[in-house]
């Protein structure tokens, strides 16, 4: 019986944090992909290619870029 009266108040406890740290505003804004090199990038057949690469930011995990 004391087991559960100690049980009770810490599921309690429990729901109240994740309610509250849960709450939290949703990411509305995209990603912004940048790509790198010449725009438009020309390429004559039988060139090789180089990949120039890309950048992508978010507004809040910063660089994401892989």
């Amino acid at each position: 019986m004391k087991r559960f009266k100690l049980l009770i108040p810490a599921l309690f406890i429990g729901a109240g944090l994740f309610m509250v740290t849960g709450c939290g505003d949703d990411d509305l804004s995209a990603p912004s992909i940048v790509l790198e090199g010449d725009n438009p990038q020309i390429i004559d057949l039988g060139d090789a290619y180089t990949e120039a690469g890309a950048t992508a930011t978010d507004n809040e995990d910063g660089d994401i870029s892989a």
